[in-house]
């Protein structure tokens, strides 16, 4: 189930898009913010050619930075996967402070992102390598689950220069930024829910210094999307509850078409603070990246 979930994002190859991160009281009040750019590639399981050898054999990698505000602007994280089941994910680090890339804990993506109430591995719901994590079915039912968009049909990709497609895409108010507006600050507005066949998976941390004792994700039993993740303690406290929601942008003639995560809202069940997130307005799914774009030289020159 797992790998199936891990494996239908694949098929779009690559992408970049730019969101915010907003940490947000229950009343609406914005404690902070930050605006990301975030990219990614993966070299199997898309649906046009597979390169001849692996790059060091990874799998997927995938750099990010923060562009705003200015206290912040600059600081970014390149992560890279590898295609074997026991070799941990490799993360680099540039640190403002002595303005060089050095090398971070694999259970950095596991820890709360400093300030707000996601994980480095909450994109997606789940995005973390599936072997970290001693996983096991734990039920079968149905849910009625958020898509993040104000459409359950896919949306329409116009090819643009080079072997990139781009979709356009509402931009999913939240409450506080809704004036009148009633609930959760974090709530957003512009989502379809939908009433789907799930699998409950638990899985359970083999990393000793991942945050969570435990997480259970509601999984599509058709399409393999994930709709909520709740997280849980050591002690088996629940304490995060993360709602997701995917869409999918295809071509006019079909000869594209994959998945993208338009939302990802994590909420601080202990602290009652959320952080929505996700909600672009544009999506490029990119498969002509540089060689040397996801790289800890890259990593430098887009940071300085």
């Amino acid at each position: 189930i797992l790998h199936n979930y891990r494996v239908r994002q694949m098929q779009a190859g690559g992408a970049i898009h730019h969101f915010s991160l907003a940490d947000v009281t229950r009343d609406g009040e914005v404690l902070r913010s930050v605006q990301i750019f975030l990219s990614y590639k993966f070299y199997i399981g898309a649906d046009g050619a597979a390169p001849n050898t692996l790059p060091d054999n990874t799998e997927w990698r995938q750099l990010a930075a923060a562009t705003e505000p200015k206290d912040v602007e600059g600081v970014g994280v390149l992560t890279w996967r590898f295609n074997d089941w026991k070799t941990w994910d490799q993360v680099w680090a540039y640190m403002p402070s002595i303005r060089r890339v050095r090398r971070v804990r694999t259970s950095t993506r596991g820890e709360r992102i400093p300030g707000f109430e996601v994980y480095g591995d909450d994109a997606d719901c789940y995005d973390g390598k599936v072997e970290y994590f001693a996983w096991k079915l734990i039920g079968t039912g149905e849910i009625i689950g958020p898509l993040g968009t104000d459409s359950p049909y896919a949306r329409p990709l116009r090819r643009d220069n080079g072997q990139r497609w781009t979709m356009e895409v509402p931009y999913n108010r939240a409450v506080y930024e809704v004036p009148g507006a009633k609930g959760a600050g974090w709530l957003t507005l512009g989502n379809v829910f939908v009433r789907r066949p799930v699998w409950i998976v638990e899985g359970t941390p083999r990393d000793p210094y991942y945050d969570m004792g435990k997480v259970v994700l509601y999984v599509d039993r058709e399409l393999y999307h994930a709709y909520y993740k709740i997280g849980y303690t050591k002690a088996g406290e629940q304490f995060q509850t993360n709602f997701c929601g995917t869409g999918w942008g295809r071509t006019p003639d079909g000869s594209f078409s994959a998945p993208t995560p338009f939302l990802m809202t994590g909420i601080n069940e202990r602290e009652n603070r959320g952080t929505p997130t996700g909600r672009y307005t544009r999506e490029t799914f990119v498969r002509d990246f540089a060689d040397d774009w996801f790289t800890p030289e890259h990593l430098t020159k887009l940071s300085e």
